[in-house]
């Protein structure tokens, strides 16, 4: 497995959707709740987008070396 190889995947699986695949994300998103009252609270706060290519090559590496 490679980040070539994961971006290809990820072009196949969204295919047939009106979303595009294939790329990594271009600016950076939190993911939130949002409360009745239009409050939010911070759910989950991903990788920057700068360094989502770096950060994928390195899940890559450890999932290769942890099953090798």
């Amino acid at each position: 497995m490679n980040v070539d190889l994961l971006l290809h995947l990820h072009r196949l699986l969204f295919a047939d959707s009106k979303a595009t695949g294939g790329t990594f994300k271009r600016s950076d998103n939190l993911v939130v709740d949002r409360d009745p009252h239009g409050g939010q609270t911070l759910r989950f706060k991903p990788v920057p987008a700068a360094r989502t290519e770096y950060y994928a090559a390195d899940l890559i590496d450890r999932y290769t070396d942890a099953v090798t």
